[in-house]
């Protein structure tokens, strides 16, 4: 009874975790989490596998968007170890889908992926199940992009997908691949079209997380074209959104860029207003990644403000850390300036200088417009 309680509950919920209801059915699914595991395990020791997959696709979701990667891999790692023996071809195909799918999104043993994906395949191609093999589309393209950062082949199997879906109009898989769609366009034009159709699908079903996601690509759109003010409108629709539903991880991510954003319009006020809190941004509540781009920028604040010795310490320690190239920038920027400041020419030509003269730059064409005049200047003070 209990496990036949929980896990039903779960399938109830599938429809609230897409929909609407979306921010209050995880915040339900996350009081009973304990439950709902230990439901999990009765049902899979009980090889009572029909009522396991009646809550599969509840549990994927609220995995994949609670960013609980890990904990998703341990039950479906364990309900494949039970179904070794069955001959539940049908369970076994989404969970294999499924399992996939979390650990492309998530780099969860990323040399099983493949394997699992055309198991899965070989399956509902043989049960002519065009919903699962949709599914199974949908994450290769997860995978070929996350693995294998191939956004070619990636769009090409987002685009199969979408087709199965659209004429099953299934709304939900449809938002989600036509913001995978567009994140794979190299044009400017092309990527807004499908993000805005994204994001409209979005803010309709009440899907909170692919609006989040879809704010947040238009937002690093309009910055690529140099657009800052639309680029700034979106952040904030994102931060929003994201304080909406309690995504904190997002919430950081979108002050950093606000307050970058700041930074390229001469925007003290701005900066201080959204950069993130120092004693949140810490090891083991936010990726490395977003350590670093905060003491990067406070490093650029610390600079302007006068504060050099703060500026160069933190400046240093962004780049001791895994971050992106956007976030270099910024580091190297913050000690350019302090060089500058201690009249240090030399020095300030190196760092600026360096990173333009790194291999494999991808900056932005709007960052880099709004900044590289300012670098020509710098770099003929310094001579």
């Amino acid at each position: 009874a209990h496990s036949q309680y929980y896990l039903g509950k779960l399938n109830a919920l599938e429809a609230d975790v897409k929909g609407q209801r979306q921010a209050d059915a995880f915040k339900d699914i996350n009081l009973d989490l304990k439950n709902i595991t230990q439901a999990w395990y009765w049902a899979l020791d009980q090889a009572h596998f029909t009522l396991a997959d009646s809550a599969l696709e509840t549990l994927t979701v609220f995995c994949y968007y609670s960013t609980r990667g890990n904990e998703g891999h341990e039950l479906f790692t364990a309900a494949r170890e039970k179904l070794i023996t069955t001959s539940d071809n049908h369970f076994l195909g989404r969970l294999l889908n499924r399992h996939a799918w979390l650990k492309s999104e998530y780099v969860i043993q990323a040399d099983s992926i493949e394997a699992d994906l055309d198991q899965s395949w070989a399956i509902f191609k043989q049960l002519d199940d065009q919903r699962e093999l949709a599914q199974v589309l949908l994450a290769r393209g997860y995978f070929i992009i996350r693995i294998y950062d191939s956004i070619d082949a990636a769009v090409q199997e987002f685009e199969r997908a979408f087709r199965i879906y659209q004429e099953l109009e299934e709304r939900f898989y449809m938002t989600i691949l036509l913001g995978r769609i567009g994140y794979c366009q190299r044009g400017p034009t092309a990527w807004s079209d499908y993000t805005q159709q994204s994001l409209a699908l979005a803010l309709e079903t009440g899907n909170h997380y692919e609006a989040l996601s879809a704010q947040g690509n238009l937002a690093a759109m309009y910055a690529n074209v140099g657009d800052i003010v639309s680029a700034e409108q979106f952040f904030r629709e994102a931060r929003a959104t994201a304080s909406k539903i309690g995504a904190s991880r997002d919430i950081y991510y979108t002050s950093n860029y606000l307050a970058f954003t700041g930074f390229l319009r001469g925007d003290l006020d701005q900066m201080k207003q959204y950069l993130p809190l120092q004693e949140d941004i810490v090891i083991g509540k936010v990726g490395t990644t977003l350590i670093a781009a905060t003491l990067a920028t406070r490093a650029l604040l610390a600079a302007v403000s006068g504060e050099i010795e703060i500026s160069e310490q933190l400046a240093r320690q962004s780049l001791e850390l895994q971050s992106n190239q956007r976030t270099e920038l910024l580091a190297y920027w913050a000690l350019a300036m302090v060089s500058m400041e201690r009249d240090k020419l030399t020095d300030a030509n190196h760092w600026l200088s360096a990173y333009y003269k790194q291999p494999n730059t991808t900056l932005y064409p709007g960052v880099v417009t709004r900044l590289l005049p300012v670098a020509s200047l710098f770099l003929a003070r310094c001579g």
